[in-house]
């Protein structure tokens, strides 16, 4: 009997807690990189969110679909991922303010222009995880009121959601080659189509609007991750 009445106490127990809420867990700021043989289009999509997702090169998915720019997609659309013939030799490119054609703005000052061609750091804080096998990026801790700036002058080419354990992430078009991204669970200033300078502000660490004041931040050369580090104050070339 007292076995038994155990067992019902126990029972009741548990059963009065299937309500409560699950544990939650960390996530890694990564995609499953596993490159299907066909994606279909999402609402929000855009062509360098996907090839930022599988580490593909924008350029390549582009042409593999007969894509032309500005690579507009619409939900439902079927890509092709698996590139199977090899990609075209490719002329080396440096970085100049006018990144995309039909996009304008002021003209800047002679030092800017010098600027925009080489890497700076986005935040002052030092990393607190390296690149890395389990980490295509760096991460910071950033202190309040700190400003997330851009690495070097280009274009916004996506700017939403869609880094695991960040709210936000911006991308940022160097040049044909070059890609920037910025994950961080605050609200951004840029929109897409945007052009910004190097150094320009894109976000701001508030509290509490971003209560862990992580930041996580990625290059990537044709698709491929680079550590950034090493790149502060070097020029925008081909590695």
């Amino acid at each position: 009997m007292r076995l038994i009445s155990l067992t019902l106490s126990l029972l009741l127990v548990f059963g009065c807690n299937h309500n409560l809420p699950a544990p939650v867990y960390e996530r890694s700021p990564s995609f499953d990189r596993r490159v299907p043989d066909a994606y279909e289009v999402q609402v929000g999509d855009s062509l360098y969110a996907i090839a930022w997702r599988y580490q593909l090169n924008v350029n390549s998915i582009a042409e593999f679909n007969d894509l032309k720019p500005p690579y507009l997609l619409r939900p439902g659309k079927i890509l092709r991922l698996k590139i199977s013939r090899p990609e075209p030799p490719q002329k080396k490119m440096t970085v100049t303010n006018n990144v995309n054609k039909g996009i304008t703005r002021a003209v800047v000052d002679k030092k800017t222009k010098n600027d925009a061609a080489f890497w700076s750091k986005p935040v002052k804080s030092e990393p607190t995880q390296k690149f890395g096998k389990t980490s295509s990026g760096v991460d910071y801790m950033l202190s309040d009121g700190e400003k997330i700036r851009a690495s070097s002058s280009g274009v916004v080419v996506y700017a939403g959601s869609g880094l695991r354990g960040y709210i936000s992430l911006v991308i940022i078009k160097h040049d044909s080659d070059w890609l920037s991204a910025y994950g961080m669970n605050l609200p951004y200033s840029v929109a897409e189509g945007d052009q910004v300078l190097s150094g320009e502000s894109i976000a701001v660490n508030k509290s509490p609007e971003n209560l862990t004041g992580k930041f996580h931040f990625e290059v990537r050369y044709k698709g491929r991750p680079i550590d950034p580090v090493p790149l502060f104050g070097r020029k925008i070339q081909p590695p």
